[in-house]
């Protein structure tokens, strides 16, 4: 039987029930966690994250972004001829306004890795980042051309790495996060 290695996924419907977007997001320095000997930062058990390890007294930090203006992607390429593979993760977040405190924030953001815990309007957790191979790619600035666009940032985060976002157990989300 062809595919007989390949369990069966049944499809599921509606498709009208099942809402996109994302509704909050939840960044930590990679710095501030404690990666195993291999680089990453999350137990993963059935393919759940059930726990992350974090540095003492650190958590991630939750970020407010306009709803409806932020989400993840993500990537498979492989090479057969290498016998290689790897996950493309990206997050875009929009923070509302030109401000001094988006400003600061951003700069603490430049060039070092970061690990993100995003949450889509399923209420369906994810972490990206686990491997210290997330970061911010770029942002760019706008006042909005219509009365009806806000004036703020867009952040792009991208890493590369052998392994795709997680599913986040929600069990863990109190214990990790704070705001």
């Amino acid at each position: 039987m062809p595919f007989s290695s390949l369990t069966a996924l049944p499809i599921v419907y509606p498709f009208e029930s099942r809402a996109g977007g994302l509704i909050k997001a939840y960044l930590i320095a990679y710095s501030d966690t404690v990666p195993d000997a291999t680089g990453q930062i999350a137990t993963v058990t059935a393919g759940l994250v059930t726990a992350v390890a974090l540095g003492s007294d650190k958590l991630f930090q939750g970020v407010g972004f306009t709803r409806g203006s932020s989400d993840a992607t993500e990537t498979f390429t492989s090479d057969f001829a290498k016998g290689t593979g790897f996950y493309k993760s990206t997050f875009k977040m929009f923070l509302t306004g030109l401000t001094t405190a988006n400003q600061q924030y951003i700069a603490q953001l430049q060039m070092r890795p970061v690990a993100v815990i995003i949450q889509t309007l399923e209420g369906n957790f994810y972490l990206l980042g686990g491997d210290g191979r997330f970061q911010l790619l770029s942002y760019a600035s706008t006042t909005g051309t219509a009365e009806a666009d806000g004036p703020g940032y867009t952040l792009s985060f991208e890493g590369s790495g052998v392994t795709p976002m997680l599913m986040v157990d929600p069990s863990i989300i109190a214990t990790v996060t704070a705001g």
